[in-house]
């Protein structure tokens, strides 16, 4: 086999040192070196970061990668996809260069000088506040999360809210609906005249896309007002909660756009990001801007203006479902941007996916139809372009929650087409998890953070592969020097109660539990189940037990995060009749003779990854669980598939003593 020069193994003892970005590499040594300190890579680390830097800028296969770095050899993915991933961490430590996936070909080592002229201390200094100032804005974190993931929602992760199921128009309060945003002019680094009009023109296109949310937007005769110096005052002067800022580079045929969303209280960049625009296309970079900032995982990024439209239209729907719990709204713009675009395989997988979605808290009679309508767009995107894998997994959104193997079956699909369908693949660790298969969820999850540029959904992912199999996640959801503060976000929140609760000491969750604003987070129902938890795990007096079993058997108007925590805490405190009567009402009957009776069947309150928890395992051991797991289709998919759940490995549950014989 004749191998290219470029593909040559690589001998790190003879490679010369090189700089990228802001750091020197020194293959040598496996050293690289950063403002007076430095670090060793390993070895097949540095082969990569040789390799890639050989033909920087340009596409460099896996097949390239395995030649140069591996001499050829057959390794698995996951050998390259660590590399890769410890080259973006590398490149998340100090900036100026990044790693691109190409999907379906290869990888793209790209450099790019930090921006200046935009950092936080451009900004005047944020007036003093009280200590409770974080609790009452603890809404500009979740606002700027949506902002720049376009929820959680719209990936299907707890996609919708357990519970009393809302009328299609309900507005979800959690986040807040009035949060300011000013979008001011992006300020231009060169001396190209046309620059700043690029600058005024982006920054009036996103706010017009932002317009049609729920959110107060300043409008641009305002914010345009506020360039070079008088940024400093733009905050105060506008009353501004976030600001979205930016700058214009131009190098040889390309043109940079660093974009910053700051908490304008804090004077901190929640979100931080550049995109590379060809010159050529200087015209379109408004519309494409204002689309890439919408982009969530299922989306690519935009190649045409019709592109930049439907995901522009994805973006509102997403916001429609996810802030104002508007579920009909959301698929009627799917369903007009599917309509515009008749020829956009994206468009109709888009249109499938919100249908899916609005399908869930329709009445048992209309949801059918939703679901027919959300297939049917699903096998349109499929027949315009058959390697779009994420239209599969909106087909295993719409299939009935009792046929395990047929989602399964779809999600898989998608990624054989499209091994880069992220949707797919989180649907895929999302169902995994579902099935007691954690261990199987966590390699899916760690290749998901290594190549996902999502990075909410990659977080989401990975705590809960490690939080069910009984491994820390603090340091992933309160990270040192991360200025985005996810714990103060419901969600999270509870995981780490949950880390505390079940997996620390003693008192760990009631201490938690001390902090006013952890506590205002939590039991934020009114009701303090939390903090009634908190206590009862660590007493296990009677009187606390019974407290908790008076809160928690009585579910209605309790957030989905309480609970959760209530299933878990009732089965660990032994009080096992309790815990299946909440086992009952989360996971209905699921069975149906046909797939129109199936479909017609309510959703789970809670996600059904609940059952396989190991501190479930009292609620295992009793014969009752038998009758929970055979209604909701789980004890048919793990005799069917031949996969047992990870606790059959270490318990004698009546269950795995059936899967077993």
């Amino acid at each position: 086999m004749n191998v290219l020069p470029q593909n040559q193994p690589i001998e790190l003892a003879h490679e010369a040192a090189f700089v990228l970005g802001g750091v020197e590499v020194r293959p040598a040594t496996r050293e690289v070196a950063a403002g007076g300190a430095s670090e060793d890579l390993e070895p097949r680390v540095m082969q990569v970061l040789v390799a890639l830097n050989r033909r920087r800028g340009d596409v460099v296969s896996r097949d390239e990668l395995i030649l140069s770095c591996w001499g050829g050899r057959a390794v698995g993915d996951d050998a390259i996809n660590r590399c890769i991933a410890r080259i973006r961490r590398l490149s998340e430590t100090h900036g100026g260069f990044s790693v691109e996936t190409i999907p379906r070909v290869g990888y793209r080592l790209n450099e790019a000088p930090p921006m200046p002229g935009i950092a936080v201390s451009d900004f005047a200094p944020a007036k003093s506040e009280p200590p409770g100032f974080l609790m009452r804005h603890r809404g500009l974190v979740a606002g700027a999360l949506v902002l720049a993931a376009a929820l959680v929602m719209a990936i299907g992760f707890h996609v919708l809210p357990a519970g009393k199921t809302p009328p299609p128009n309900a507005v979800t309060q959690r986040l807040p609906s009035k949060l300011t945003i000013a979008v001011l002019p992006f300020t231009p680094l060169s001396a190209d005249a046309s620059d700043e009009r690029l600058g005024v023109s982006i920054a009036s296109r996103v706010a017009d896309m932002l317009a049609d949310t729920p959110f107060k937007i300043v409008a641009p005769a305002k914010t345009l007002q506020y360039g070079g110096a008088a940024k400093a005052g733009a905050a105060q002067a506008l009353k501004a909660d976030l600001l979205f800022d930016g700058a214009i580079r131009r190098r040889p045929g390309l043109v940079d756009v660093g974009i910053r969303i700051i908490d304008a209280h804090s004077n901190t960049i929640v979100i931080s990001t550049t995109q590379e625009f060809p010159a050529t296309d200087a015209d379109n970079i408004p519309d494409e801007l204002a689309a890439r900032l919408s982009n969530p995982v299922m989306l690519p990024s935009p190649s045409t203006a019709e592109d930049a439209r439907v995901i522009a239209a994805l973006w509102r729907a997403s916001i429609q479902t996810g802030v104002r719990g508007d579920y009909n709204g959301a698929n009627e713009t799917a369903r007009e941007a599917a309509q515009t675009a008749p020829g956009d395989a994206f468009a109709q997988a888009l249109h499938g996916l919100m249908a899916a979605y609005l399908a869930g808290v329709l009445p048992p009679n209309q949801k059918p139809a939703m679901l027919a309508e959300a297939r049917a767009a699903a096998e349109r995107a499929i027949r315009l372009d058959p390697g779009y894998g994420n239209s599969y997994a909106v087909l295993g959104v719409a299939t009935p929650a009792f046929d395990w193997g047929s989602r399964e079956n779809q999600f898989r699909q998608g990624l054989a087409v499209s091994p880069d369908a992220e949707m797919a693949e989180i649907k895929l660790i999302d169902f995994l998890q579902n099935v007691g298969r954690f261990r199987d969820s966590a390699p899916l999850a760690y290749d998901l953070s290594a190549n996902s540029g999502s990075h909410i959904y990659r977080l989401i992912a990975m705590i809960d592969a490690l939080l069910w199999q009984g491994q820390p996640v603090r340091a992933l959801i309160v990270p040192r020097g991360n200025r985005i503060r996810y714990w103060t976000v419901p969600w999270f929140a509870a995981k780490l109660f949950e880390e505390a609760a079940f997996h620390g000491a003693p008192g760990d969750a009631e201490a938690m539990m001390r902090e006013p604003e952890v506590r205002n987070i939590l039991d934020q129902d009114g009701r303090p189940t939390f903090s009634r938890i908190a206590l009862a795990l660590n007493s296990r007096r009677p009187r606390d037990i019974d407290a908790v079993v008076d809160d928690c058997t009585r579910p209605d108007g309790l957030s989905v995060e309480a609970k959760r925590t209530c299933f878990i805490a009732l089965a660990v405190l032994g009080r096992l009749d309790d815990a299946f009567q909440l086992a009952n009402r989360f996971y209905p009957d699921q069975r149906g003779a046909t797939r129109l009776e199936r479909e017609q069947r309510p959703r789970f309150e809670i996600p059904p990854a609940y059952l396989s928890v190991r501190e479930l395992a009292p609620l295992r051991a009793d014969a009752r669980f038998l009758a929970v797991v055979e209604r909701i289709g789980l004890l048919n998919y793990w005799k069917s598939s031949h996969h047992a759940p990870d606790f059959c490995m270490t318990e004698r549950a009546p269950v795995c003593a059936l899967l077993k014989s």
